[in-house]
């Protein structure tokens, strides 16, 4: 085979891999969904079954499990307190049996199980009487089923705690290896059991019955996921004397069969059922016959690392049967006539497998077409197409045919259209006569065929000939007639060029003439307008660039006459005669003058929105005569009102109310008091007291009770209406006591009232700390004395009291309230 067909030979084994790679992934997946996942091959504890001794005896009769079959593998634990041995029990076979000292005894033996052995017992024989004993006895399936299970060097142990012991035999090479960690320990119900590491599973421990000093036969399993797997060490944390080991049981053996299919063989392992250990990597050679190559390996195949590759390997962690796939291999020979060439696969000899579909392009060169394909064309799938397909089912030579050609594009202006043989880019052979025809749509006509003319037979005539020798661009051209139709509304006429339907050669430039008639006016042109000069002209032209209808407008005009009464104006449209369209909604705004108001429009007020606003709006339908209507606005009122002022000579028990008030345009009008205490929820009332003139009243008040917050105000009563002024208080003085800070003293002449808020913060601090000691006393009565001049001093000067009230009192009173928490604790 040459160095070329390799090449091909390896291009077409690249694409039949992806090809069997998407097929293998289906097979995989759809396999997913059918089947369950396949037991696995590592031997199976079916189960485990557990014998503890309490009665001094040599004969102890350990219990097998419930259901055996033939050829599972049993294998039995004993421990036994003291340095007594044991008797081996006919058919078995004893793996180990150590001692440490006199203390415990561990002793191993495995038997293959004849399948009568279940629900039995086997005794084993001490060498003297024992009390203290355990047992436990697994039954193993899926084994090796000859190799006998191999044991570990045994690792001993006191209360001395030793460091933990690796029970790893050396060397162990098969994967899925089944490994039971054991132990037997002296006085297990004494201390702790021993520790396995944490990927061991499904750890078992059995007591004798003795109450003190019994014996605990342990183990636990695992499976070895891989030959090099190192199993781990368990830790004896015993504080009694142990004794244990690692036993090894080997997975069932697994068996290979291999064949292939016509075109070639496998030659490693050969061609037949092979046994192997689980987890032995075997090699895989498949050679192909001459004419053949290898494509895949199928079957069992999950474990062979390369299904597509002839040289491989498989992991036997199952029984196993696999398949080598050969196929037959055949070429292909392609080539052309002159102008073109084949692009795909290319011209040359090419290998590719039995069945293989193969894409086939041919390509023309410019100028020319593809014709056919000719040769062993029986598997192609379409001769006459360029691109398509060939089966490889032999071997085959094809010829890629190609003719010359010219383009013939025809188009054509507006008006008419090139029927035969269409508009656009036609395809021809050389030589051939081609018809032509060209047809005019209504409103045009046919003129000539114009670009490459020299072989068209008749140039002037819609129906001839052209013959195709070269490449030829021609046009048929078409001119157009339009139609001008012309109208008016009532109201006037189109003079120019009348009215009526008029036809124009495309491109005629037309006047046009628009008159009124009397009470109308022009108002514009509608329609097909949009090459007329100037829409808004009466006398204007239209370029005729297709059939157009249009419309002279006309509208009726009216007058709108605008007057006002006496207190106001039109201010819109203003005041006058104003002539607008027929429909036109026109603004109207009346303005009052200054103590007058708008009252409502008259005269022809059909068509106006609402006569009684003064904005708002006429419709001229007709000649309109309206007027603006105006009166004069009434003075607005004065009401009454009170204002309540503060309290005045308070004393323990009595006070002066006090008020402002006006009486506006109501005389007379009625005043009094309303007070209360202000933990009070009912109001009492003074007597209603008339009052014709606007002044001050003062009421006074007795009876009050002393050291009492009192709340008040002024009410005013008119037409059966009552005002209120604001709500003062204030409070009645303590008996025996200095007056409180209002009347003339400084604070009170500083706020203007003796109920201010800041007043009553000093009067709590005067009653709260100043009076509770013998000097605070006599600052405030020295203060009493001092203070009436310097208060009826500053009484009579805002600006005195506004200095006193921020410069002084309002500080004090500051002071005191940040240090309200500390004096009123």
């Amino acid at each position: 085979m040459t160095a070329e067909m390799k090449r091909n030979m390896s291009k077409t084994k690249g694409h039949s891999k992806v090809i069997h790679l998407v097929v293998a992934l289906a097979l995989v997946l759809s396999f997913s969904l059918v089947t369950t996942v396949p037991a696995l091959a590592a031997p199976v504890v079916a189960s485990v079954t557990e014998t503890a001794f309490g009665t001094y005896t040599t004969d102890h009769y350990v219990d097998m499990p419930a259901t055996v079959n033939a050829g599972d593998l049993l294998i039995a634990l004993f421990t036994n307190d003291g340095g007594a041995t044991v008797t081996t029990p006919s058919g078995w076979t004893q793996l180990a049996s150590t001692a440490n000292g006199s203390a415990v005894r561990l002793s191993v033996y495995y038997k293959i199980a004849a399948g009568t052995e279940g629900g039995t017992t086997v005794n084993f024989v001490t060498s003297a009487n024992e009390e203290e004993a355990a047992a436990q006895v697994y039954r193993i399936t899926n084994w090796h089923g000859t190799t006998p299970p191999e044991i570990s060097t045994a690792a001993t142990g006191t209360s001395t705690r030793p460091d933990p012991a690796s029970l790893d035999p050396a060397g162990w090479d098969v994967a899925d290896t089944l490994w039971l960690a054991v132990a037997g320990q002296d006085r297990g119900d004494q201390g702790p059991t021993i520790a396995y590491p944490a990927y061991y599973t499904d750890g078992i421990s059995t007591l004798s019955s003795a109450t003190t000093d019994s014996c605990r036969t342990l183990s636990a399993r695992r499976v070895l996921a891989a030959a090099s797997e190192n199993p781990g060490a368990f830790t004896i944390p015993a504080s009694e004397e142990w004794v244990a080991f690692t036993i090894a049981v080997r997975p069932e053996p697994r068996d290979l069969t291999t064949s292939s299919t016509e075109g070639g063989s496998v030659t490693e392992p050969g061609e037949d059922t092979f046994t192997y250990d689980d987890g032995t990597v075997v090699d895989l050679v498949a050679d192909a016959d001459e004419g053949y190559r290898f494509v895949e390996w199928t079957g069992d195949v999950e474990e062979i690392v390369d299904i597509y590759a002839a040289e491989t390997t498989i992991t036997m962690n199952g029984d196993y049967s696999i398949t080598a796939n050969f196929v037959a291999i055949y070429d292909l020979t392609t080539s052309s006539t002159a102008g073109g060439s084949v692009t795909e696969p290319g011209e040359e000899v090419l290998t590719y497998d039995e069945g293989t579909v193969v894409d086939l392009v041919a390509e023309a060169e410019e100028g020319y077409r593809f014709v056919e394909w000719t040769g062993d064309v029986e598997e192609i799938v379409d001769i006459y197409a360029a691109e398509t397909t060939i089966t490889m089912n032999g071997d085959y030579s094809i010829t890629a045919n190609f003719v010359a050609i010219y383009d013939l594009t025809t188009s054509s202006t507006a008006g008419g259209s090139v029927t035969t043989p269409g508009e656009g880019v036609f395809t021809y052979d050389d030589g051939t006569v081609v018809d032509l025809v060209a047809e005019a749509e209504e409103g045009y006509r046919f003129v000539e065929w114009t670009g490459d003319v020299g072989t068209i037979a008749d140039v002037y005539a819609a129906t001839t000939t052209i013959t195709m020798n070269g490449n030829y661009s021609i046009m048929a051209n078409f001119v157009a007639i339009y139609d001008l139709t012309v109208s008016s509304t009532a109201g006037g006429s189109v003079t120019t060029p009348g009215e009526g339907v008029f036809t124009y050669d495309e491109g005629t430039v037309v006047d046009l003439v628009a008159a009124a008639e009397e009470g109308y006016r022009f108002v514009e042109w509608t329609g097909n307008v949009g090459t007329i000069a100037d829409v808004y002209a009466a006398t204007t032209t239209i370029t005729m660039n297709g059939d157009y209808s249009i419309t002279a407008n006309f509208v009726a005009i009216y007058d709108l006459t605008t007057s006002s009464t006496e207190g106001g104006s039109v201010t819109e449209p203003g005041e006058g005669v104003f002539t607008y369209d027929d429909g036109t909604v026109v603004d109207l705004v009346a303005d009052a003058d200054e103590g007058h108001r708008f009252v409502e429009w008259t005269g022809d007020v059909v068509n106006i929105a609402d006569v009684y606003a003064a904005t708002t709006t006429i419709t001229m339908n007709g000649d309109y005569s309206i007027t603006a209507n105006f009166e004069e606005i009434p003075p607005t009122p004065v009401y009454p009102t009170v204002t309540t002022k503060a309290a005045t000579n308070i004393t323990t028990n009595s006070t002066t109310l006090n008020m402002n008030y006006t009486v506006g345009d109501f005389s007379p009008v009625q005043v009094r008091f309303a007070y209360k205490k202000s933990t009070d929820s009912v109001w009492s009332y003074t007597d209603w007291v008339p009052k014709s003139g606007d002044g001050t009243h003062a009421e006074s008040l007795t009876g009050l009770d002393s050291s009492t917050k009192y709340q008040f105000k002024a009410q005013l009563k008119y037409d059966d209406t009552v005002i209120e002024g604001i709500t003062l208080q204030f409070t009645t003085d303590t008996p025996s006591t200095p007056p409180p800070f209002g009347g003339c003293f400084i604070a009170t002449a500083a706020y203007g009232t003796p109920t201010a808020e800041q007043i009553d913060v000093l009067r709590e601090f005067r009653d709260s700390v100043l009076l509770e000691s013998t000097a605070g006393s006599q600052f405030v009565a020295l203060y009493y004395q001092l203070s009436p001049p310097v208060a009826d001093f500053i009484s009579g000067s805002s600006f005195l009291r506004t200095l006193v009230r921020e410069l002084l009192v309002d500080p004090i009173v500051w002071v005191v309230e940040a240090t309200g928490d500390i004096w009123r604790n």
